[in-house]
C-alpha cells in the first residue's frame, strides 16, 4: 500500500498527538480499533481510561464489537490457538516495536475483555452526559436529569412564550415603545424564531445583541484589505467602475464594524439599504485580490448597520424571556442534546479541579466521524485532551499532553451542518492539534472498498470540481484502489437533463436517478442475466 508508513504512524505513535484524514472505504474505523488495542496492550492503559467517540449508537456499538473480536483473537493466538492475520500483525508490533512480552499481552488482553462492559466507546452526547451525571453540583444540573429529545421543549416555549407576550403586549406593556419600534420593521413570527433560537442551549445567550469586538476587527481588516486591492494595480481600462466600487463596499464594511462595536444603537427606522453591485475584476489585476473583494460583497450586501440595529432591539427585547425559559426548564430537571454538549464545555472549561479529575480519569481519546465535530465538541474534547497540571482559561492555549488525542476524519464528507458541524471548526481545531509538538498528521488513500475502474472516474472528475477553498471545501485526495482491476467490472457514466436540455431539480434529478438504477439492476441482474445482484 502506498500510505502504509502513514498507517502505521498513526497505529504505532502512542505518544504523539495524531490527526487522520481518511477518504470513504480507507479503512479508518479498522485503525482506530488498531490504535485501541495498541493502548490497551502495548502502552498499557486501562480500557476504563481510554475514550472512543463517534457520531452514532450503532457505530459506537460497531467499534465495541470489533475491538472485542480483536483483543479476543490475539488471546487466543497467545493461548495456543489459531491465530489470525489481525493477530499475527498485532502481535508482531507488540513484540518488536513496543518490546512487550507474550505473557504481558496476554494478560493484558485478558484484563481488557473482563472489563470491556466498562469501555468508554459511545456518542458524544451520551459521553457528555456521563460527565454531567458525575459533576452535577459543578454543571448545575439535577442530578437525575434526563435528556429530552424536543417535545418537552416545545410544550413548554408554546405555553410560556403565549403567557409572555400577554404581559409584554398588553395595555401596560413596559417596553411598548420598543416593540412598536421593532414590528415596524420585522413580523411577531420572526421574533419568536429568534426567542426559540435564544432558548435553546447551544446559543451563547450571554452574547446575544451585545457589541462584537471581534466581528468589528475582522470586518476592519476586510475593509482595509479592500481599501488597497486597487493600490499598484494597473489603471483600469474602459469604463470600469472597480474603483469606485472598493470604496462603496469597505465604506459600508466600516460603517458595519462601527455598529458591531457600539454599546448602544439607535432604534432603526427602515431595512431599506442599497445594494452593492460587483464590478468586473480588471483582468490584468492581481487575482488574489479579487478573493477579498468578491467575499465583501456578500458581506456588505447580506448585513447593513440598520440590521445590526434591529438585532439589537430584537436580541433586548427576548432575552429576558429566554433567560426566565432556561432556568424554569432547568428546573424541571431537562436538559437538551444541544444543553449536554454546551453544560460539559463549561464544566470542564469554568471548574480546573474538575478537569484535572477528569484528565486523571481518561488518559486517551480517539474520536472517529471528526469532520462532524461542531464547535462546542471541539472545545470539550480540546480541554480533556490537555496535559496534567495545565489549566488553559480558553482552547485555543490548551498545551495537550502528548498521545493523549486522536482524531480521524474526512472534511470532504462533513454533510451534518444542521446538527452543527461545520468545516471551519474542523480546519481550527485540526490546525491547533497539528501546531502542538510533536503532533502528526496522517493521509489515508488506499480504498479497500471500489475497484480501479470505479475510483479513476471519480479522481478524474472531482480533482477539478472540488477545490480548496479555506472555511468552505477542502481539497480532494485522489484514492488510490487496493483491488486489482477486473474484467468483470463496469462502470456507465450517466446524466440527466430536463426538457430543452434544461437543468433539473434536485428533486427530479433524484427521482431519474432511482428510476435509471431501478431499470438497470432488473434488465441485467439476477437468474439467466450476465450479472448477480450482489454485482451491484
Amino acid at each position: 500500500m502506498t500510505d502504509q508508513k502513514q498507517r502505521d504512524q498513526a497505529r504505532l505513535s502512542l505518544d504523539r498527538n495524531v490527526v487522520v484524514e481518511a477518504g470513504a472505504g480507507t479503512g479508518k474505523t479498522s485503525l482506530l480499533i488498531d490504535r485501541i488495542l495498541f493502548l490497551l496492550l502495548g502502552r498499557p492503559l486501562p480500557i476504563e481510561s481510554v475514550v472512543a467517540l463517534t457520531f452514532t449508537e450503532k457505530a459506537a456499538g460497531e467499534i465495541k464489537l470489533r475491538l472485542a473480536d480483536a483483543l479476543s483473537e490475539v488471546a487466543a493466538a497467545l493461548s495456543g490457538g489459531r491465530a489470525t492475520e489481525r493477530a499475527e500483525r498485532a502481535l508482531k508490533d507488540l513484540r518488536g516495536a513496543m518490546g512487550r512480552r507474550d505473557e504481558d499481552i496476554l494478560a493484558c488482553a485478558r484484563r481488557s475483555l473482563e472489563r470491556l462492559d466498562r469501555a468508554q466507546v459511545a456518542t458524544i452526547h451520551s459521553f457528555a452526559a456521563q460527565l454531567l451525571r458525575l459533576y452535577p453540583v459543578e454543571a448545575g444540573v439535577d442530578p437525575g436529569f434526563s435528556v429530552d429529545e424536543g417535545d418537552a421543549f416545545e410544550d413548554l416555549f408554546a405555553s410560556e412564550w403565549a403567557a409572555w407576550l400577554d404581559v409584554e403586549l398588553g395595555e401596560e406593556a413596559p417596553r411598548g415603545q420598543d416593540w412598536r419600534a421593532a414590528l415596524r420593521l420585522v413580523p411577531l413570527g420572526d421574533l419568536e424564531a429568534l426567542a426559540r433560537a435564544l432558548c435553546g442551549e447551544s446559543a451563547e445567550l450571554s452574547r446575544a445583541g451585545r457589541p462584537d469586538a471581534g466581528t468589528a476587527d475582522w470586518l476592519e481588516a476586510l475593509a482595509g484589505r479592500v481599501e488597497s486591492a486597487g493600490r499598484g494595480q494597473p489603471k483600469p481600462k474602459g469604463n470600469s467602475k472597480i474603483l469606485s466600487s472598493l470604496q462603496a463596499v469597505s465604506g459600508r464594511l466600516r460603517a458595519l464594524a462601527a455598529a458591531a462595536r457600539a454599546g448602544a444603537l439607535p432604534r432603526p427606522k427602515s431595512l431599506e439599504t442599497q445594494e452593492l453591485r460587483a464590478s468586473s475584476w480588471p483582468k490584468d489585476w492581481d487575482g488574489e485580490r479579487k478573493r477579498d473583494y468578491e467575499q465583501a460583497v456578500k458581506v456588505a450586501n447580506a448585513a447593513a448597520p440598520e440590521s445590526e440595529a434591529l438585532t439589537r432591539l430584537a436580541c433586548a427585547l427576548v432575552r429576558p424571556f429566554a433567560e426566565d425559559f432556561r432556568r424554569g426548564y432547568a428546573r424541571r430537571g431537562l436538559v437538551s442534546f444541544d444543553g449536554l454538549l454546551r453544560r460539559a464545555r463549561d464544566l470542564v472549561q469554568g471548574h480546573p479541579q474538575v478537569r484535572e479529575r477528569l484528565k486523571a480519569r481518561f488518559a486517551a481519546l480517539l474520536i472517529d466521524e471528526f469532520q462532524d465535530t461542531d464547535p462546542l465538541q471541539g472545545e470539550l474534547l480540546l480541554y480533556l485532551a490537555e496535559a496534567p497540571g495545565r489549566s488553559a482559561g480558553r482552547w485555543q492555549d490548551v498545551h495537550l499532553g502528548p498521545g493523549r488525542l486522536f482524531v480521524v476524519g474526512d472534511p470532504k464528507q462533513s454533510i451534518y451542518r444542521f446538527r452543527g458541524a461545520d468545516i471551519a471548526a474542523y480546519q481550527r481545531f485540526t490546525k491547533a492539534i497539528l501546531a502542538q509538538p510533536g503532533a502528526v498528521e496522517c493521509a489515508l488513500t488506499t480504498n479497500f472498498r471500489s475497484p480501479v475502474e470505479l475510483l479513476s472516474p471519480v479522481n478524474a472528475v472531482f480533482d477539478v470540481l472540488m477545490r480548496e477553498e479555506s472555511g468552505l471545501q477542502a481539497p480532494y485526495r485522489a484514492l488510490q484502489s487496493a483491488r486489482a482491476a477486473g474484467a468483470q467490472t463496469l462502470v456507465d457514466l450517466v446524466s440527466f437533463e430536463g426538457p430543452q436540455g434544461k437543468a433539473l431539480s434536485a428533486e427530479a434529478c433524484q427521482r431519474a436517478e432511482s428510476d435509471w438504477i431501478s431499470r438497470w439492476i432488473l434488465d441485467n441482474c439476477g437468474p439467466g442475466k450476465p450479472r448477480r445482484y450482489k454485482d451491484v
